[in-house]
């Protein structure tokens, strides 16, 4: 009951808590932290937690503000703030937020204001968020940094440990979270005076200083006035949802323009042919712009490009060549693009990419002949749809071993629907599982990999790069990967043993996701050793794994004695 009090995000069906659960979800989010304060401080602690109203989110926040503060000035202030005098229930929590923002670091303060340009009461596309981010030139890199898409991520899970996004879930590899309505509203008070914003196209021309336009989901929209081309300082413009059937040649004069989004514009034709004059733009996003056939050449000016999204598009048979240019590009999803046949060569000079997604290209006949400078410069690479293009050779092709600089890694097959983890599946769909090993063999990632995250693989062995060499009775070899810190493998219908994973010393998290055959985790001849070997982890994750989930039952299961050692087990 009171967990779900705590994450409820809807204040009007909300019933207010006990003092004493109040006080447990303040004392709970200020952590251990709270063993050491003295009992001055934790008597005006609870003053602000009554001041709170029983109201969770109130509470959530204003604990996060003072959570690491140890001088009593610090929460007194907190106390005495008049803000928290207010009567109604509504006000008190939107003054418990407006004290929680005014204590966010000013890089913060810029990223929450954004989140207000998403619509109110919807979930929040994480990749979308942290690409308007960098649209907005509201992060920037830092030290320790190498892309702002790191930077995005570490943004992002602070406003979630400070309770301004909530409820982060993953929806088909989509990370999405919730945002409170009256966040939405402290967000949207604060981002006013910042990016005008207005829904009359044929006014935009007026708005001189305008920096962002925002007409998504206007479902009557058909056309922009060509006064828009004087919005000489625009960065961001997003038409998603609306019925545009082609841009006004004036949108290629807008020569600040970093975020162009049509996402959903289904009656979208083409793109205007001097779209090459966007020399800054860096985020164009075209998913489900169905009718859109082809691309104009143009786009391959476009240097500074680092997200390009073609998702869904049902028509398109192959992309511009020349896009050699497009050197900056870290995002290119092509998922859903059933009739796309091949790939440009010049996708051999991505050096930046991050993201590649395939998902579901089926007649894509494979990849261009040399891949081994995608994502050479790095440090994290997802490929999706890899079940569709891959063949043996291809996977070679990729030269994953070679990239040095790859940290973080996540090869994804295809994915079977969400809750799906039955073999009838796996034995109804023509899967060549030889192909598959094959694959996943050639696949082999550097050794100084921290990260590897496999999703959807149908072979019924692991693959042989994490599997010890073993000659009569002894075990050849080192540690391949001596720098792993943590494995992710899900959604493997067909594999029953997991073999090797002794060859990774300072593994220190291991999640097993729907892997309904999976008995056995091993190490090469020695079964019984098992993942006891593994002294490192500190963190075993199984779930949809009846077979292995049985065996490690907490103080039934045959094989628990072999992971009780591990300090945070969850088995489901």
């Amino acid at each position: 009951m009171l967990q779900n009090a705590v994450e409820s995000t809807d204040l009007s069906k909300l019933s207010s808590l006990s003092k004493d659960d109040s006080w447990t979800v303040f004392t709970q989010i200020i952590g251990e932290d709270i063993k050491g304060l003295d009992s001055e401080l934790l008597e005006v602690g609870r003053e602000i937690v009554n001041k709170c109203g029983g109201v969770p989110l109130a509470i959530k926040v204003l604990a996060n503000v003072l959570r690491g503060k140890t001088r009593i000035e610090q929460w007194k202030a907190v106390r005495d703030s008049n803000l928290l005098d207010a009567e109604d229930k509504e006000h008190r929590v939107l003054a418990s937020l407006m004290l929680s923002y005014s204590h966010l670091p000013s890089h913060l303060k810029r990223c929450f204001t954004i989140c207000s340009l998403f619509p109110k009461g919807l979930p929040l596309d994480k990749q979308q968020l942290v690409d308007q981010w960098i649209a907005h030139n509201v992060i920037s890199l830092t030290h320790g940094y190498n892309c702002l898409e790191d930077v995005g991520d570490e943004c992002f899970n602070s406003l979630v440990q400070v309770s301004f996004l909530q409820d982060v879930k993953e929806y088909f590899g989509r990370v999405c979270c919730e945002m409170h309505d009256l966040l939405h509203d402290l967000a949207r008070c604060k981002q006013f005076h910042k990016i005008p914003q207005i829904l009359l196209p044929d006014s935009i021309g007026d708005c001189n200083m305008l920096s962002s336009i925002y007409l998504c989901q206007c479902m009557e929209l058909a056309a922009l006035s060509n006064s828009i081309g004087r919005n000489k300082k625009l960065r961001v413009l997003k038409l998603d949802h609306t019925k545009i059937k082609e841009l006004p040649v004036v949108i290629t004069k807008l020569r600040n323009l970093q975020c162009l989004s049509l996402r959903n514009c289904y009656r979208l034709v083409e793109l205007p042919k001097g779209i090459g004059n966007l020399d800054k733009l860096q985020f164009l996003n075209l998913e489900y712009c169905v009718q859109l056939v082809e691309l104009p050449k143009e786009i391959n000016n476009l240097e500074k490009l680092q997200v390009l999204n073609l998702e869904n598009r049902g028509e398109l048979v192959n992309l511009p060549e020349g896009t050699s240019k497009l050197e900056k590009l870290q995002v290119l999803n092509l998922e859903g693009c059933r009739k796309l046949v091949e790939l440009p060569d010049g996708i051999v000079k991505f050096e930046r990419l991050q993201v590649l997604n395939l998902k579901d290209c089926e007649e894509l006949r494979g990849m261009p002949i040399e891949l081994a400078n995608v994502g050479r410069n790095s440090e994290g690479l997802i490929i999706r749809g890899i079940s569709h293009v891959l063949e043996k050779d291809d996977a070679h092709k990729a030269c994953l071993k070679e990239k040095t600089n790859l940290q973080r890694l996540k090869l994804e097959w295809k994915m079977r629907q969400k809750g799906e983890v039955n073999t009838e599946f796996f034995f109804n769909e023509k899967v060549d599982t030889m192909l598959e090993e094959a694959v996943l063999d050639g696949l082999e990632p550097p050794a100084g990999i921290k990260e590897l995250e496999i999703c959807g693989y149908s072979g019924e062995k692991y693959a042989w790069w994490m599997q010890n060499q073993v000659v009569g009775t002894e075990v050849k070899g080192q540690a391949c990967f001596q720098f792993l810190r943590a494995m992710k493998l899900s959604d493997f219908q067909g594999l029953k043993h997991l073999q090797g994973l002794v060859e990774l010393p300072c593994l220190e998290e291991l999640e097993l996701h729907k892997m309904p055959s999976l008995e056995s985790i091993s190490c090469g001849p020695f079964p019984s050793l098992g993942i006891k070997c593994l002294t490192t982890l500190k963190k075993l994750v199984i779930k949809k794994c009846p077979d292995l989930a049985r065996r490690s039952e907490e103080g039934k299961g045959k094989d628990w004695h072999l992971i009780s050692h591990i300090l945070d087990v969850w088995i489901d």
